[in-house]
This record gives C-alpha cells, structure tokens and sequence, in this order.
C-alpha cells in the first residue's frame, strides 16, 4: 500500500496530501526484509505504474516460474492480460489452464481466496 502511495507522490509531485510516505522504493527494500515474492511484485507494478511500456510480464513469468505456488502473479498476469495493456485473450485462457493444473501447489492460506 505505501509503494503504491509514493508511486502516486512521485507522479503527482505538487499534491500534499501524503507527505508523510516514504519513498516507493524504501518501501520495496522494506517489504523484501518480511516477504521477497511481495517485493517483486511491488517493484514490478511499481515499474508498469510509472512506464505502462515497462515489461511487467517478463518479472510476472518469472515469478511465476520460480513461485508456482503464489497465486497473486497468475492473478495479475491474468488481469493485464485480458483488462491492461497486454490484451491478449488466448495466453489469458492457457494462463488460466496452468493456473488450474498448479491449483493443489497453490497456498490458500486458510481459504481466504
């Protein structure tokens, strides 16, 4: 939430609303300490947020190869694929098959999803 902020400060920089944030990339090292996988994450759409041209599926690929168990990238990918700037409706639905099939390694952590 606060890279998510201080990505909104560093693009709005006359607004005075949240200038007690932190740097969105103070944020990122931060977040890395308690959970890798969140600041990757963080660090990407931070990226995508300041520069749509930025290549967010490269990191979301790879997260998802090195992480197949979290389901918050197949999420995101899923999302850019069919509603961001990515638009690409078949690797949405393969996505989709491959986030199925690795449905028993994902971590649903007491149901919440």
């Amino acid at each position: 939430m606060y890279c998510l902020i201080g990505t909104f400060c560093q693009i709005h920089r006359g607004q005075n609303i949240f200038d007690e944030f932190f740097d969105p990339k103070y944020c990122i090292k931060k977040i890395k300490e308690i959970d890798p996988y969140f600041s990757y994450l963080a660090y990407a759409e931070h990226n995508y947020i300041l520069n749509e041209n930025y290549e967010i599926d490269k990191i979301l690929k790879q997260l998802m190869t090195k992480y197949p168990q979290r389901i918050e990238t197949y999420l995101r990918y899923w999302q850019l694929l069919v509603k961001g700037n990515l638009k690409n409706l078949n690797l949405a639905h393969k996505l989709s098959e491959v986030c199925w099939k690795n449905s028993s390694l994902i971590n649903l952590e007491e149901n919440i999803y």
